[in-house]
């Protein structure tokens, strides 16, 4: 199970009948011991879980789902049939401020504004209740950054990886700053920057 500590709710990862003990969690794997006879260590890959707890999730908007939905009604339609999706959010603007756009289900129907989807973006996902959705295995592809601000959510950094490291690797010749969104309050909470 994970648990999130902040909120104590906690979601099943598996319904596997087996005795395992000592999981840790490293570099996209998990590992554990498992009573076979003698005892056996075992991994395998973590799947990119997405546990809601407290309905800050983000979904990229990638082509392949463009393909079947342009706006937010149609996908928000959808994913509630499928999900029990409540509502999809969008940042219109990040700075100054940020502003936000959402599109809810009332009584089914779908209000607010119905703003198209656009590949590269994303959307903020509020479920009806907590849950995992497996959207499985990630693959590690790079990032494509553009000239001017980048929203990214990537799963694949380094365990003990920090912003400083992505700012150093990056180059103080093409990156001014790093910011951290939180979702919830809606505000750019940390910012790190190089100064000339």
């Amino acid at each position: 199970r994970v648990l999130n500590v902040d909120s104590a709710k906690s979601v099943q990862l598996t319904n596997v009948e087996a005795t395992r003990k000592q999981a840790v969690i490293a570099n996209g794997f998990i590992y554990w011991i498992e009573e076979r006879g003698p005892d056996q260590l075992v991994n395998a890959p973590l799947p990119d879980l997405q546990p809601v707890f407290d309905n800050n999730n983000m979904v990229s908007l990638t082509a392949g789902l463009l393909g079947f939905h342009t706006d937010a009604y149609s996908v928000l339609r959808k994913w509630n049939e499928e999900a029990g999706v409540v509502s999809v959010s969008r940042y219109s603007q990040l700075l100054p401020q940020p502003v936000i756009e959402t599109a809810a289900l009332s009584s089914g129907t779908p209000t607010g504004p119905n703003f198209a989807l656009q590949e590269g973006g994303f959307l903020w996902v509020e479920f009806d209740k907590a849950q995992v959705l497996d959207l499985g295995i990630g693959a590690c592809a790079e990032v494509d950054l553009i000239s001017g601000v980048n929203v990214v959510s990537f799963s694949c950094f380094p365990d003990d990886y920090s912003a400083y490291q992505l700012l150093a690797e990056l180059g103080t010749d093409t990156v001014n700053a790093v910011r951290v969104l939180d979702a919830k309050a809606g505000l750019m909470v940390q910012r790190l920057a190089f100064r000339s």
